[in-house]
Protein backbone atom coordinates (compact mmCIF):
# COMPACT_ATOMS: atom_id res chain seq x y z
CA UNK A 1 0.00 0.00 0.00
CA UNK A 2 3.16 2.42 0.83
CA UNK A 3 4.18 1.84 -2.59
CA UNK A 4 1.20 2.59 -4.00
CA UNK A 5 0.84 5.48 -2.18
CA UNK A 6 4.20 6.67 -3.14
CA UNK A 7 4.20 5.67 -6.67
CA UNK A 8 0.46 7.10 -7.34
CA UNK A 9 1.80 10.80 -5.57
CA UNK A 10 4.75 10.52 -8.09
CA UNK A 11 1.97 10.23 -10.55
CA UNK A 12 0.20 13.10 -9.76
CA UNK A 13 2.77 15.40 -9.35
CA UNK A 14 4.72 14.74 -12.71
CA UNK A 15 0.90 15.02 -13.88
CA UNK A 16 0.62 18.53 -12.34
CA UNK A 17 4.16 19.45 -13.53
CA UNK A 18 3.62 18.69 -16.51
CA UNK A 19 -0.24 21.12 -16.52
CA UNK A 20 1.53 24.06 -15.11
CA UNK A 21 3.97 23.46 -18.53
CA UNK A 22 1.14 23.57 -20.46
CA UNK A 23 -0.67 26.45 -18.44
CA UNK A 24 2.67 28.59 -18.72
CA UNK A 25 3.01 27.97 -22.46
CA UNK A 26 -1.03 28.49 -23.30
CA UNK A 27 -0.13 32.29 -21.30
CA UNK A 28 2.94 33.27 -23.63
CA UNK A 29 0.71 32.22 -26.47
CA UNK A 30 -1.63 35.19 -25.24
CA UNK A 31 -4.34 32.79 -23.47
CA UNK A 32 -5.82 35.51 -20.82
CA UNK A 33 -7.41 32.39 -19.45
CA UNK A 34 -4.29 30.74 -19.01
CA UNK A 35 -2.40 33.84 -17.30
CA UNK A 36 -4.95 34.00 -14.62
CA UNK A 37 -5.27 30.26 -13.35
CA UNK A 38 -1.37 30.81 -13.08
CA UNK A 39 -1.57 33.17 -11.45
CA UNK A 40 -3.96 32.00 -8.78
CA UNK A 41 -1.44 28.86 -8.20
CA UNK A 42 1.52 31.34 -7.50
CA UNK A 43 -1.08 33.40 -5.35
CA UNK A 44 -2.16 30.01 -3.66
CA UNK A 45 1.72 28.67 -3.83
CA UNK A 46 0.52 25.66 -5.68
CA UNK A 47 3.46 26.57 -7.71
CA UNK A 48 7.23 25.52 -6.28
CA UNK A 49 6.13 25.45 -2.68
CA UNK A 50 8.81 25.48 -0.36
CA UNK A 51 8.76 23.38 2.53
CA UNK A 52 10.30 23.12 5.82
CA UNK A 53 11.90 20.07 7.14
CA UNK A 54 9.25 17.35 8.07
CA UNK A 55 9.74 14.32 9.78
CA UNK A 56 8.10 12.13 7.62
CA UNK A 57 8.67 13.77 3.81
CA UNK A 58 7.28 10.75 2.03
CA UNK A 59 4.23 10.85 3.87
CA UNK A 60 4.02 14.17 3.50
CA UNK A 61 4.90 14.75 0.46
CA UNK A 62 2.44 12.15 -1.09
CA UNK A 63 -0.58 14.08 0.98
CA UNK A 64 0.74 17.26 -0.15
CA UNK A 65 0.81 15.83 -3.93
CA UNK A 66 -2.97 14.97 -2.92
CA UNK A 67 -4.10 17.99 -1.14
CA UNK A 68 -2.56 21.51 -1.91
CA UNK A 69 -3.83 22.46 1.71
CA UNK A 70 -2.60 19.83 3.75
CA UNK A 71 0.28 21.24 6.19
CA UNK A 72 1.88 18.38 8.24
CA UNK A 73 1.14 19.13 10.98
CA UNK A 74 2.02 22.03 10.74
CA UNK A 75 5.69 21.51 9.87
CA UNK A 76 5.02 22.31 5.52
CA UNK A 77 4.09 25.73 4.80
CA UNK A 78 3.65 27.09 1.22
CA UNK A 79 4.77 30.63 0.30
CA UNK A 80 2.84 32.61 -1.96
CA UNK A 81 4.56 34.22 -4.49
CA UNK A 82 2.06 37.64 -4.83
CA UNK A 83 5.10 39.15 -7.13
CA UNK A 84 4.96 36.19 -9.99
CA UNK A 85 0.95 36.26 -9.71
CA UNK A 86 0.17 39.92 -9.77
CA UNK A 87 2.41 40.24 -13.09
CA UNK A 88 0.25 37.13 -14.10
CA UNK A 89 -3.01 38.62 -13.31
CA UNK A 90 -1.99 42.06 -15.56
CA UNK A 91 -0.96 39.57 -18.30
CA UNK A 92 -4.62 38.25 -18.63
CA UNK A 93 -6.25 42.11 -18.00
CA UNK A 94 -3.58 42.61 -21.03
CA UNK A 95 -5.27 39.89 -23.10
CA UNK A 96 -8.64 41.28 -22.35
CA UNK A 97 -9.26 38.81 -19.39
CA UNK A 98 -11.70 40.54 -16.98
CA UNK A 99 -10.97 38.17 -14.36
CA UNK A 100 -6.95 39.94 -14.56
CA UNK A 101 -8.25 42.85 -13.48
CA UNK A 102 -10.78 41.17 -10.63
CA UNK A 103 -7.55 39.26 -8.93
CA UNK A 104 -5.51 42.36 -8.97
CA UNK A 105 -8.20 44.52 -7.71
CA UNK A 106 -8.72 41.85 -4.72
CA UNK A 107 -5.00 41.94 -3.96
CA UNK A 108 -5.08 45.75 -3.31
CA UNK A 109 -7.72 45.43 -1.32
CA UNK A 110 -5.97 43.13 0.93
CA UNK A 111 -2.76 44.31 0.70
CA UNK A 112 -1.37 41.19 -0.51
CA UNK A 113 2.18 41.77 -2.42
CA UNK A 114 1.29 45.36 -3.27
CA UNK A 115 0.39 48.04 -0.92
CA UNK A 116 -3.19 48.08 0.12
CA UNK A 117 -5.20 50.59 -1.68
CA UNK A 118 -8.75 50.85 -2.32
CA UNK A 119 -8.46 53.52 -4.67
CA UNK A 120 -6.64 51.38 -7.15
CA UNK A 121 -8.88 48.67 -6.37
CA UNK A 122 -11.73 50.46 -7.59
CA UNK A 123 -10.18 51.45 -10.61
CA UNK A 124 -9.61 47.76 -11.23
CA UNK A 125 -12.88 46.80 -10.58
CA UNK A 126 -14.35 49.25 -12.73
CA UNK A 127 -11.88 47.67 -15.54
CA UNK A 128 -13.75 44.65 -14.72
CA UNK A 129 -16.54 45.68 -14.74
CA UNK A 130 -15.98 47.36 -18.46
CA UNK A 131 -14.74 43.98 -19.77
CA UNK A 132 -17.80 41.92 -18.48
CA UNK A 133 -17.22 40.91 -15.07
CA UNK A 134 -20.59 41.10 -13.07
CA UNK A 135 -17.93 40.77 -9.40
CA UNK A 136 -16.21 43.77 -10.53
CA UNK A 137 -19.32 45.65 -11.45
CA UNK A 138 -20.59 44.73 -7.77
CA UNK A 139 -17.44 45.10 -5.96
CA UNK A 140 -17.04 49.03 -7.65
CA UNK A 141 -20.50 49.88 -6.73
CA UNK A 142 -20.20 48.72 -2.87
CA UNK A 143 -16.62 50.21 -2.60
CA UNK A 144 -18.32 53.78 -3.89
CA UNK A 145 -21.02 53.62 -1.52
CA UNK A 146 -19.06 52.71 1.38
CA UNK A 147 -17.73 56.63 0.50
CA UNK A 148 -14.64 55.37 -1.54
Amino acid sequence: MKKFLLLSSLVISFAQANCITCIKHKCKAGDGNACYQLGLKYENALVNPQINRINNKRACTALTSLYADSNCDNKLYHKADYTKALALYRRAASYGYAKGYLSEAIMHVKGEGVPKNIKKAMSLFYRACESGAQNGCYNYALLKDSGY
